[in-house]
């Protein structure tokens, strides 16, 4: 399943401007995929470099892959001099990837935001320009995940919300299992994640991070 993001996972760097936005420091985004070396996982990497680069101009970005499975050769050796600028090749996962990478001065001299993205993840829908400027003024040092599209994927059932904390799983699921109404209540995206026109962003005290 691809899905369509307004903001994936950014770590922004502090006391920093640049990425897709004019700045003295002119300093890029860093984009970080863990991959492997399948034909769609290619075409939508390959395919979300080259919209940031439209967007943003070709110097916007860096790019490293963290191949847990394949090898760079498997990418073309052509388009991954071109695009790629650093590479890891190991068995491992995403932010085990990105904490070994890690390069505290260096990065920080480099890049506005570090943005750890799932191979799956299609941003060629969003505006990057307007979602960095959001993650900017959001003033966060961590940017979580907000998808756009259908959201049945992701289900939960209300009737969670109106629960007591005394209130056993079993019974919980007795609840739903006999409610008229549960599966229609199923399709609907949990109250908690639903968009609020009003807001554009939301605070949170945790991120998933895997």
């Amino acid at each position: 399943m691809q899905y369509k993001i307004l903001l994936a996972v950014l770590s922004c760097l502090p006391l920093a401007r640049g990425a897709f936005g004019s700045s003295e420091r002119g300093l890029k985004a860093l984009l970080f995929w863990a991959v492997d070396s399948a034909n769609r996982t290619q075409q939508l990497v390959k395919k979300n470099i080259a919209y940031a680069r439209k967007l943003g101009g070709r110097d916007c970005c860096d790019v490293v892959l963290a191949h847990y499975e394949g090898t760079p050769d498997d990418w073309g050796k052509e388009w991954y001099a071109s695009e790629v600028t650093s590479t890891i090749q190991k068995p491992g996962y995403k932010f085990k990837f990105l904490k070994d990478a890690f390069r505290e001065e260096q990065w920080q001299q480099k890049y506005e935001f570090v943005w750890a993205l799932d191979s799956d993840i299609d941003f060629t829908n969003a505006n990057l320009v307007q979602l960095f400027q959001l993650a900017r003024s959001s003033g966060s040092l961590i940017v979580g995940p907000t998808f756009s599209g259908e959201q049945a994927w992701k289900i939960y059932d209300p009737q969670l919300l109106r629960l007591g904390d005394d209130v056993s799983i079993s019974k919980a699921k007795a609840i739903m299992r006999h409610e008229a109404d549960a599966q229609a209540e199923r399709q609907r995206i949990n109250i908690l994640g639903k968009p609020d026109p009003r807001c554009m962003m939301r605070h949170t005290d945790f991120v998933e991070m895997t």
